[in-house]
């Protein structure tokens, strides 16, 4: 046997899957010891872990002693309920390179009667003989339990945010690369593989020149933000300058999650789409003006939660189709909150 078989916890919850934000939330703990056991004290602590490719953390929320100065007779059932009254925390969240796993505790601090009697037990399996070491009079239970928040909504913060499209950099480069290497050619510096950074050179100032006559054909574009009520927002956005030659745009927007992970030499930045809305489509005529109406989230996502490398956020997406048969995609972020 290893210690935690001399205990069986049990747990049910006035929720179904766990807790819930915002509210108390009642539980009972029925407990089975396997032996005649005494204690000073049984705690209850709610905590949650946050995990995958961040810094790994936990953070106890509340705790609460359920019995103390006690005892327990072997194979007897012992039944105890408690309560938490939760504010506005971080709900549980699985995703792809981070989650937030709850976790509820049950704690049993062994009078040194108990203790003794544990590892004397413990010395009849050898295999767990350096468990003995490290046993320090306590037993520790642990349970995943589901932490929800039933009332989360989201809104946004009214927005007014002008994005400017600079489309020749690229072409800017590709020149300058290319002038290089003409210096290095008739400079004879550089004869025999000259043509590899000719041709990237080429390469980035057409695609460069591809982004002026496509996406920089609109110079700027303005967004403006506006909360309507708990299921959606207005967006409006404003072509500055030849709308005309739009033949048709689709607007979405996405909730993206990042994560850095910067535990080893270098760092390394994940991010995962974990939202994507309806994609709302306009063909011509394109007007000077767009309004459309986007739908907030219907899922739990825990879009406030951030830490230290670790942020949730909105972004915008328009892909517009042009009459010359270029096309262009301008993303920009806004901010989505949690209001409940």
């Amino acid at each position: 046997m290893a210690i935690k078989d001399y205990i069986n916890v049990f747990y049910s919850f006035e929720n179904n899957n766990g807790f819930s934000i915002n509210t108390g939330n009642s539980f009972d703990i029925r407990i089975n010891p396997q032996l005649d056991m005494t204690f000073d004290r049984v705690i209850c602590s709610l905590q949650y872990q946050v995990i995958g490719k961040a810094i790994s953390n936990k953070s106890k929320i509340s705790s609460l002693t359920i019995d103390q100065n006690g005892s327990w007779k072997k194979k007897n059932n012992y039944n105890y309920a408690g309560k938490f009254e939760l504010g506005d925390l971080p709900p549980s969240y699985n995703g792809k390179n981070l989650q937030i796993i709850w976790w509820l505790y049950l704690e049993v601090e062994f009078k040194e009667e108990s203790k003794s009697r544990i590892q004397n037990l413990l010395l009849k399996d050898v295999f767990i003989f350096s468990l003995i070491k490290s046993f320090d009079g306590k037993h520790q239970n642990k349970n995943v339990v589901s932490l929800t928040n039933p009332n989360y909504e989201y809104a946004i913060n009214n927005f007014d945010k002008v994005y400017k499209i600079d489309p020749y950099l690229y072409f800017i480069i590709g020149v300058f690369i290319m002038i290089i290497t003409m210096i290095l050619y008739f400079g004879d510096i550089l004869k025999k593989y000259f043509w590899i950074p000719a041709i990237a050179g080429i390469g980035i100032a057409g695609y460069g020149q591809y982004k002026i006559n496509s996406i920089g054909l609109l110079k700027e574009i303005r967004f403006k933000g506006t909360h309507i009520d708990n299921e959606k927002f207005n967006l409006e956005i404003a072509i500055l300058k030849n709308e005309k030659k739009i033949s048709s745009a689709k607007i979405r927007y996405k909730i993206i999650e990042e994560v850095i992970d910067d535990r080893g030499t270098t760092s390394t930045t994940y991010k995962e789409n974990i939202y994507n809305s309806e994609t709302k489509s306009i063909n011509q005529p394109v007007a000077k003006v767009l309004s459309i109406e986007l739908q907030y989230p219907s899922r739990n996502i825990p879009i406030d939660f951030s830490r230290t490398n670790v942020r949730f956020y909105s972004q915008i997406e328009i892909s517009f189709q042009f009459k010359n048969n270029t096309s262009g995609v301008i993303k920009q972020v806004f901010p989505l909150t949690k209001i409940s």
